[in-house]
């Protein structure tokens, strides 16, 4: 049910549309790929995966309006906060996985990655930088086109903090 002509996307893929509102600001957490248990992200995809085709489904058949359609929305944004509020909890815990950003250098890394393009291409807000994942609020200053093309200036991060990984540091 769209407001507008630029339908809300929850979820975003590369070289697809991003829509970024003019003066917005973004709180981003971006983790460590082995931080969630690999079972609780399969029991995640496939519960997420039937309401979106159970979303399809309601819409191709009805009325954007009708009831079964606010009810199963409802149940899409209940989904959403649960699951959202069950990762927060899996990463605070930083029980899986091995928590890379604990040590000193890695997270320097980390924050000086943060800072390299801010107030170029962001302001950088506030950030937290977690044992296995990373909190970041921040403005954009360029277009999203802009911005993947500075973002690939981070891969000498990238490589230092991968380095570290395998050095044992």
């Amino acid at each position: 049910m769209p407001i507008n002509s630029l339908t809300y996307r929850q979820f975003y893929r590369r070289r697809l549309p991003h829509i970024v509102p003019p003066d917005a600001t973004f709180f981003v957490t971006f983790r460590l790929v082995d931080s969630i248990p690999q079972a609780k992200l399969r029991e995640y995809r496939a519960r997420k995966e039937w309401l979106e085709a159970e979303t399809k489904r309601l819409l191709d058949s009805n009325n954007a309006e009708a009831p079964e359609v606010t009810e199963h929305i409802a149940r899409l944004e209940e989904f959403h906060r649960t699951w959202f509020q069950a990762i927060e909890t899996w990463l605070d815990r930083a029980e899986t996985g091995e928590n890379w950003l604990q040590h000193e250098a890695v997270a320097n890394i980390v924050t000086n990655s943060l800072h390299f393009l801010d107030h170029q291409s962001y302001d950088l807000m506030a950030y937290c930088v977690m044992p296995n994942h990373v909190h970041v609020v921040f403005r954009p200053l360029l277009t999203v086109a802009e911005l993947t093309a500075a973002r690939e200036g981070s891969g000498p991060f990238i490589s230092s903090a991968n380095t570290l990984r395998w050095r044992g540091s």
